[in-house]
């Protein structure tokens, strides 16, 4: 919601929600499912993001190989497991622009998939350390 609030306020540009909203339980223990789907779309009701935000139904593993459109922002916050992370990463970087911004949830758990990969991009050098927020990391494209 933030995202397509920023986008209607800003540039207007779409924001893709890539959710298959598929039955999991997440490393932390939550259960998550068909019911995301239904706060989602009445979130995007209540707040009037549906102006700017689409949802594709699908994971990125299906979705990205046919992507057509260049990433600037790549906003990664699905199943928090180190190989989730490092998949939805690899199927998005052939379409990150040059200086691109990652932005990794639930990024300061050492013990997560997030701050794994994220260690893992800063000392490979192909990343840089761009901001910090609340509980989210954002890396920048080298």
């Amino acid at each position: 919601m933030a995202l397509g609030l920023g986008s209607i306020a800003g540039g207007q540009a779409p924001v893709y929600a890539i959710e298959p909203h598929e039955p999991f339980i997440g490393v932390l223990g939550g259960t998550f499912g068909a019911e995301d789907r239904a706060h989602f779309y009445r979130s995007m009701l209540f707040s009037g993001c549906y102006k700017a935000v689409r949802l594709i139904n699908l994971s990125s593993e299906i979705v990205a190989p046919g992507w057509q459109r260049p990433v600037s922002l790549l906003w990664i916050d699905g199943d928090h497991s180190y190989a989730a992370v490092r998949r939805d990463l690899t199927c998005w970087e052939p379409h990150l622009l040059p200086q691109a911004l990652v932005a990794f949830h639930d990024s300061l758990d050492a013990t997560l998939g997030p701050a794994q990969l994220i260690q893992e991009l800063l000392d490979a050098g192909t990343y840089a350390r761009f901001q910090q927020v609340g509980l989210t990391t954002v890396l920048q494209k080298r």
